[in-house]
C-alpha cells in the first residue's frame, strides 16, 4: 500500500458498505424524530484532537460516513480525508472517548474496543 502512495496498510471500504447496510436511514430518521442524542467520536489527524459528531447535525450520509471512519484502525485500515482534514478511528486519542457521552448525561453508552483479551 506504501507503494501505492497510501498512508496504511489496507482499506476498509467493505466495512463503509456494511455500516450503510446495518445502519439505514431508517433508522437515523427514527432516531432523529425520537430526539436521541447520539454522538459518533472521531481522531482528526490533522488537528490531533478528537472530534464528537452528532447525529442532530448531520445527514445520513454523513453520518453513516462518521460511523465507518470512526471504526477504522490505523494504520490497518483507511484513513479517511474528509473537508480536508484526515480523520480515523475515535479511540485513538483516548482509549475510551466516553467523557463527552458522561458529562452529557448517557445513562446507556455502547464502546467497540479493538483490543485482543490476553
Amino acid at each position: 500500500m506504501f507503494l501505492k502512495g497510501k498512508k496504511t496498510f489496507g482499506e476498509s471500504f467493505a466495512l463503509r458498505s456494511l455500516v450503510r447496510k446495518t445502519f439505514t436511514e431508517e433508522h437515523f430518521d427514527r432516531i432523529k424524530q425520537n430526539g436521541k442524542r447520539v454522538v459518533i467520536a472521531v481522531s482528526n489527524f490533522t488537528c490531533n484532537v478528537v472530534e464528537h459528531k452528532y447525529l442532530r447535525d448531520c445527514t445520513y450520509d454523513e453520518f453513516a460516513d462518521w460511523i465507518w471512519i470512526s471504526a477504522n484502525f490505523v494504520p490497518f485500515m483507511s484513513l479517511v480525508t474528509k473537508d480536508g482534514q484526515e480523520y480515523a478511528d475515535g479511540g485513538f486519542g483516548s482509549f475510551i472517548p466516553i467523557e463527552e457521552a458522561i458529562d452529557a448525561g448517557a445513562t446507556e453508552i455502547d464502546v467497540i474496543i479493538l483490543t485482543p483479551q490476553e
